[in-house]
């Protein structure tokens, strides 16, 4: 062999190959790529980077994100733990002041005109389909509202109505009102709410 092809084999030996580049890039891997691969500009990964709930808790350094960081409304109180939920609520305010005293009245009565429970003191027909209802007491300063209860039977029909009348009297007139709006005697519940006197 002479020297000149004994120099090319030598050039052909030192020239780069695939395997050549291959090995040298598993070394440089080997020996501390990796840190280098992991190392970002400042500020570089955000939200659009990142998959939905790819960052969790365990992800996070304790004190890693404080409130000037969070966008409002952000956080909801879900995402909240129970204890710190509960410690946000303060001691409770002062009372305001106390509303006018009332005392209220109420009865239910059937159909046949007989009260199933309430505390009126007596319950009268003056007309058809009227009922007068009297509590014991002066309703001048009283208002009422009556409401139909279910249980009609169907000789009765599905009901029209109720109308509450309150007199300056002991009593409350309670008209009820078949389809047809003829007066015919139906179940109510009837309610009176007075000031103290």
């Amino acid at each position: 062999m002479t020297e000149t092809e004994s120099d090319m084999r030598r050039t052909m030996r030192d020239r780069l190959s695939y395997a050549n580049v291959m090995a040298t890039i598993a070394v440089f891997l080997a020996l501390g790529g990796t840190s280098y691969a992991l190392t970002l500009p400042r500020n570089s990964v955000g939200p659009a980077q990142l998959r939905p709930d790819s960052v969790g808790r365990s992800e996070l350094q304790r004190n890693a994100v404080r409130s000037p960081a969070l966008r409002d409304r952000s956080v909801k109180l879900r995402d909240i733990a129970r204890g710190a939920r509960n410690s946000l609520r303060g001691q409770p305010g002062p009372r305001g002041p106390a509303g006018p005293a009332a005392v209220s009245f109420f009865v239910s009565i059937n159909s046949s005109g007989v009260a199933i429970r309430g505390n009126a003191s007596s319950i009268g027909s003056p007309e058809p389909g009227a009922r007068h209802v009297r509590f014991g007491r002066q309703l001048s300063d009283c208002v009422a509202t009556a409401t139909l209860v279910g249980g009609v039977s169907p000789e009765e029909g599905p009901a029209a109505g109720v109308r509450v009348e309150l007199g300056d009297g002991e009593g409350v007139l309670v008209r009820t009102f078949d389809a047809q709006t003829n007066p015919t005697y139906l179940p109510f519940n009837l309610i009176v709410v007075c000031e103290q006197p």
